[in-house]
């Protein structure tokens, strides 16, 4: 059967070859052009056409790397909250600014101007005093009470409508103070506690006080108030004053509810009063006449201060549409993303733990991500290899870059920070495989077959068996993350010397009650092994560096039921728990993150007094970076109703993507969600890889996204 075929690719060589011949023989115009031999010449050079079948080519994607001029090639977009972020091109980079604020609000006037406010009745005691004026000393009432002609509850309120300079929706008001100097001279009939008279209990006072309120007074707070007790103390004739006195303010929280609450209706305008009430007891059986010679507003010092609020979900970023990587016989074999990156101020971890650099790719998010909170003051590279996107690079597309800070919280701020790209770089190699026209003089057809026959027999030696192996490498590079994956059924995270678990994260084969026993088993078992192994035979070297890591031990243990990688440095211990044996590339996995997480930890273990707070916030950080297990987290279609026939026209979906739908159309009708291990164990396939790769396509292609998205 294989020799048929052989055959067979030979005969179809030969018959095409023979019939290209012909066409070319027949498009001479003119054959003593080829063979003059009058002039001389054996052929004619200007009518011999070359001919090529494979050229390999590198080119830079990008237009202005270095971001040197603001140039149409780089453009921004936001979204979420305009308000908070702000993209330039300044200094030779590419600017991200996240625009955290502090203002201040003062209103300070000593004394209170009469021209800014205005005198209203008290609407809970509308009858005013004798009389109401503002001089060059502030904000003054006097009144006398006289049984004759009684008032004994007059009141002013002086208000004051502010209007802040910003939104306050956008905005946390984060500090507050109010500071009130006022003071009184009243006459002794003025009646207080321990007056020689017959009295009345609630005797003759003063009330001071500051409010603020909406517009509207729906809502009304007091913020300050003085109502002295002892003013007026004493038997007439003669005066009784108070000093200049502040009023007492209610605590600072209390203040920042008050101001949130009012201008919560009107986020741009609120009303401060300042408000003086009398009363004026009626003494039983006397005439009782009561005179408040001045009762002044003396100044006013009103501030608080308020921090930008960023929302969630807000973004900015720095985008660039390229050229298309065009041609029928064009194939791309790699694109290669780098760039430098850096913050100006160290981010605040306390207020967004969770905001991230984003990477887009023809507008598919690419699966590595830079929290902020890792970024350097100075600029650093991504690293030696940059990021590889030959999986989200299209034919026929012009290809776009997005560089996008995605705020992954709602925060306050209280200050710009600017967050900045430079030397950014897409890389892509492709292969032309188109034959051209490189035509040999055709002595003789005879010839002309024998040398079709080898060159067949070479073509399929030498291209087209190694082109099958590159697609199926190829094909291993694309889907061995996800296996390596699904392969992981746990993770077990132990201080070495103790054997104490600091972390654990299972996937179904290891019970959490056992996670404490398990160390120990493990722990015999390398003691074992370090007996009969020689050192350097447990050693890993890694690929990228041509010392080997200083890790004293990488061992795999085959069970009956399961397999167990396990690697330590210094006082790090981490478990792999696996359905089979670990691939080269999870070692290489293990080994990254084991070192990792010692530059991250170390010190913690060395002081590790049992807390395991630090190290859950810290790992799973860690983890992420190294080991893909967001696919073994549920994922949801893109959207609840796919439509299939739409898709099928649209982006060409191959036959067994169009499957896997169907199945998570069929297994995820009442919760919504799947697992991609489900998928692939349900549909049926004789080789896996394909379904691998399929599902691998699908993610790319944002049809299926994970469900925390």
């Amino acid at each position: 059967m294989r020799m048929y075929k052989k055959l067979s690719y030979v005969s179809i060589f030969i018959i095409l070859s023979l019939c290209f011949c012909g066409k070319f023989l027949f498009t001479i115009s003119n054959i003593n052009t080829l063979f003059d031999i009058n002039k001389g010449n054996f052929f004619d050079s200007a009518n011999l056409k070359t001919h090529s079948t494979y050229e390999e080519f590198n080119k830079e994607w990008i237009s202005n790397p270095s971001f040197d001029n603001p140039t149409n090639s780089w453009f921004k977009l936001s979204g979420g909250d305009p308000t908070d972020v702000n993209a330039s091109i300044k200094s030779g980079q590419g600017n991200f600014e996240i625009l955290g604020e502090q203002r201040t609000f003062s209103l300070v006037e000593t004394p209170p101007i009469g021209s800014n406010w205005v005198a209203i009745p008290n609407p809970d005691f509308p009858q005013g005093p004798s009389s109401n004026f503002s001089d060059s000393e502030g904000l003054k009432v006097y009144h006398l009470f006289d049984d004759e002609n009684a008032n004994q509850n007059p009141s002013v309120h002086w208000d004051r409508n502010i209007t802040t300079s910003v939104d306050m929706s956008d905005y946390v008001i984060k500090s507050a103070s109010i500071q009130v100097v006022v003071n009184a001279t009243v006459d002794l009939d003025v009646d207080c506690p321990g007056d020689d008279l017959d009295q009345q209990e609630s005797y003759d006072y003063v009330r001071f006080y500051v409010l603020v309120s909406d517009l509207p007074k729906g809502k009304v707070y007091e913020m300050a108030y003085l109502q002295p007790t002892d003013l007026g103390q004493g038997n007439p004739p003669g005066d009784d004053t108070l000093p200049n006195s502040y009023l007492i303010s209610y605590p600072e929280d209390d203040l920042i509810y008050f101001l949130t609450s009012v201008l919560s209706t009107n986020y741009f305008n609120f009303t401060i009063t300042l408000g003086i009430r009398i009363y004026t007891a009626d003494n039983s059986g006397t005439y009782d006449n009561d005179e408040f010679h001045e009762l002044l507003i003396k100044s006013v010092n009103f501030t608080f201060s308020y921090e930008k609020k960023i929302d969630q979900l807000t973004y900015i970023s720095w985008n660039q549409i390229g050229n298309k990587v065009t041609g029928d016989n064009i194939e791309i074999t790699s694109a290669i993303l780098n760039f430098d990156y850096k913050i100006n101020q160290i981010w605040p971890e306390s207020r967004s733990l969770n905001s991230e650099l984003r990477i887009f790719i023809n507008d598919f998010l690419y699966e590595r991500k830079i929290r902020l909170i890792s970024f350097n003051t100075s600029f650093q590279e991504i690293g030696l290899d940059g990021f590889d996107v030959t999986a989200l690079i299209l034919k026929e597309v012009n290809i776009s870059v997005s560089f996008q800070i995605f705020l992954a919280d709602e925060f306050v701020l209280d200050k710009k920070i600017t967050i900045s790209i430079d030397n950014v770089s897409l890389l892509i190699s492709y292969e032309d495989i188109s034959p051209s026209y490189t035509l040999i003089m055709i002595i003789l057809i005879g010839s002309f077959v024998i040398i079709a026959i080898l060159s067949s027999l070479s073509l399929r030696t030498h291209v087209i068996i190694p082109r099958k192996k590159k697609r199926g490498f190829n094909l291993q590079s694309r889907i061995q993350k996800f296996k390596d994956s699904i392969n992981i059924q746990a993770i077990l995270i132990v201080q070495n010397n103790s054997g104490i678990p600091i972390f654990y994260k299972s996937y179904s084969m290891l019970k959490k009650e056992k996670q404490i026993l398990f160390p120990g088993f493990i722990q015999a078992l390398t003691a074992m092994a370090k007996e009969i192994t020689d050192e350097k035979d447990n050693k890993y070297y890694s690929e990228a560096s041509a010392a080997p890591y200083d890790i004293k031990k990488l061992l795999e243990f085959d069970f009956k039921y399961f397999n167990c990688l396990v690697s330590d440095k210094n006082n790090i211990r981490i478990i792999l728990i696996l359905k089979e044996k670990a691939s080269q590339r999870l070692k290489q996995k293990i080994v990254d993150l084991t070192s990792s997480l010692n530059l991250k930890i170390s010190d913690q273990l060395e002081e590790f007094d049992g807390s395991l707070d630090n190290f859950n916030q810290i790992i799973p950080s860690v983890l992420s970076d190294h080991l893909k297990l967001f696919y073994k987290e549920p994922f949801k279609l893109c959207s609840d109703r796919i439509n299939i026939s739409k898709l099928k026209r649209e982006n060409n979906i191959p036959k067994i993507e169009m499957r896997i739908i169907n199945v998570i159309h069929s297994i995820s009708k009442d919760n919504h969600h799947f697992y991609l291990e489900e998928l692939v164990n349900i549909i049926s396939e004789e080789n896996k890889d394909l379904i691998f790769d399929a599902i691998n396509s699908l993610i790319y292609k944002r049809i299926i996204i994970p469900s925390l998205y």
